[in-house]
């Protein structure tokens, strides 16, 4: 399946690469400076090799700027060939035909695309879910508050989580989870340390958790400005309780279990999930917090409740959302997904990676309703 994909992925750059490279040699402001016919084929091939070279050595920003101009061109591609058949007038058609040619009004519908997702990635949302269980618990109803992927530092700083914490604080959590990659490689130690203070002013009655995510322990650059135990420290001094492959009962109703996280990278060997709730009440509700999300019909089969997650991002920019599904990368890649008495929950996160961008997708704070319904 993977060569499969690999090759697929390759198919489809090398598709795009053709596709920009037909536009670009016919831009009219290429072909108005040029006589000899091989000039703009030699200044269309210049511009695409260096947006490749900018998207390897500059940022994952150039990778998504590429895309949209793909979708645009696309676009335009399909106006163009309607407004040939629709306008009638042949003035207006060549009105059309040099904005068309001119490549103006790809540009603009790439920048439009850009501020789009500059406002999904910055604009974050609450969503809601209402679960029932037979299980007992002490209380009608049990709120949770969860955010994951905050990757701080890409999209937001510790001012702006302020503001998060006190919405999350408004709605009154019994718990509040933070299920990983809320930092990476690229938080420096003081945003960290001021975004452990604001995670400290989080109400709840039951406190607020944390597992750690496949960046935030630096798996993927050795040489960053924070260390594992940075956070360790400053979570803990913060009254912020970390779960590593360890499970934790809240006033002898339910428990919280924590899965250290299962990095591609250093292939971490993590507890299986018999082996956490062995020694558990199964007659207590109980809560995984996993932040990759795997592992769920293993859950479902040993009488885990509710499994949550983040990591996916659910794409972040689409179409890598349809590309997971249609290739299971992902068991779940956002929402909720029910077993019999049992529920899997994704977020696509409160923040993004790489870079403040999101196209079909949504930033957000997700608040579970848990409802006894006996």
């Amino acid at each position: 399946m993977f060569n499969i994909f690999t090759i697929l992925i390759i198919s489809i750059m090398l598709l795009a690469v053709a596709y920009l490279f037909m536009h670009f040699k016919n831009f009219s402001w290429i072909r108005c400076f040029t006589h000899p016919t091989w000039l703009p084929n030699l200044l269309s091939i210049a511009l695409i090799t260096i947006c490749l070279i900018l998207t390897y050595s500059v940022s994952a920003v150039t990778i998504v700027v590429i895309i949209y101009l793909i979708y645009a061109f696309i676009i335009c591609d399909i106006l163009h060939l309607v407004f040939r058949k629709a306008l009638k007038s042949d003035a207006l058609k060549k009105k059309w035909s040099q904005l068309y040619h001119s490549g103006i009004l790809a540009f603009l519908i790439t920048i439009c695309f850009l501020i789009l997702s500059y406002y999904s990635a910055i604009h974050v949302e609450i969503t809601e879910y209402s679960l029932q269980t037979e299980k007992t618990l002490e209380r009608d109803k049990l709120t949770i508050a969860m955010i994951s992927d905050l990757h701080l530092g890409t999209t937001m700083n510790a001012k702006k989580l302020e503001e998060y914490c006190t919405q999350i604080n408004e709605k009154n959590p019994d718990v509040i989870l933070l299920l990983g990659d809320i930092f990476d490689e690229s938080t420096d130690k003081e945003t960290m340390e001021l975004a452990c203070q604001t995670f400290g002013t989080l109400s709840s009655t039951y406190g607020t958790y944390y597992v750690f995510g496949n960046h935030d322990a630096n798996s993927y650059r050795p040489l960053v400005s924070i260390s594992k135990n940075d956070i360790i420290d400053n979570l803990t001094k913060n009254n912020i309780t970390i779960l590593e492959d360890e499970s934790i009962m809240i006033n002898h109703s339910f428990y919280l279990i924590g899965r250290s996280d299962k990095s591609y990278f250093h292939n971490s060997k993590r507890k299986t999930i018999s082996q956490l709730i062995k020694p558990l009440d199964m007659n207590k509700y109980m809560i995984l917090l996993d932040h990759q999300p795997l592992e769920l019909e293993t859950a479902a089969s040993l009488g885990v409740d509710l499994q949550l997650s983040g990591h996916t991002h659910n794409g972040q920019i689409w179409p890598i959302d349809l590309i997971t599904k249609i290739f299971h990368i992902n068991e779940l890649n956002y929402g909720n997904k029910k077993i019999d008495n049992y529920n899997a929950i994704v977020t696509s996160g409160i923040g993004c990676w790489g870079f403040p961008l999101r196209l079909g997708s949504k930033s957000e704070i997700v608040i579970i309703q848990v409802n006894n319904s006996k």
